[in-house]
């Protein structure tokens, strides 16, 4: 199934999703309503919305999960590219917190989450956790 790789919603409101096979890479949040999804993107330093109909909230994070860059409110039609990112979370843009530079999202390793989504397709529906910690 393509919603392979599905974790917990935390710590904003939403369905996790990991972005880990070619089609939800490609599709991303392209085409849908605005809804409480919080996508992540490993291995990823360059975000476009070109296809969006709605604006983003995206950030980006360095190999050890740091937020590195974030972007609010981004409009449909930009493009970010962030050349030290690894990892690139989005969401439909909304009041509320999202991240911060210094913050630390506890992502699983792509090898994990890659295995985990494997896992999940096999017994449909076990999930991990993704999260946020304040730098301190």
């Amino acid at each position: 199934s393509a919603a392979s790789d599905v974790y917990k919603r935390q710590p904003f409101e939403g369905r996790w999703v990991v972005a880990s096979s070619p089609l939800l890479r490609l599709r991303g949040l392209a085409g849908r309503r605005p809804d409480s999804t919080v996508m992540v993107f490993p291995r990823c330093r360059d975000v476009h919305t070109l296809t969006m109909r709605h604006p983003l909230d995206v950030a980006f994070l360095d190999r050890r999960g740091r937020v590195i860059a974030v972007h609010r409110l981004v409009l449909p039609g930009a493009r970010l590219r962030c050349g030290r990112a690894w990892a690139v979370v989005e969401r439909f843009a909304r009041p509320g917190p999202w991240f911060v530079r210094g913050d630390v999202c506890l992502l699983p390793d792509a090898r994990d989450a890659e295995a985990e989504g494997a896992r999940s397709r096999k017994n449909s529906g076990r999930s991990g956790n993704v999260g946020r910690q304040k730098s301190g």
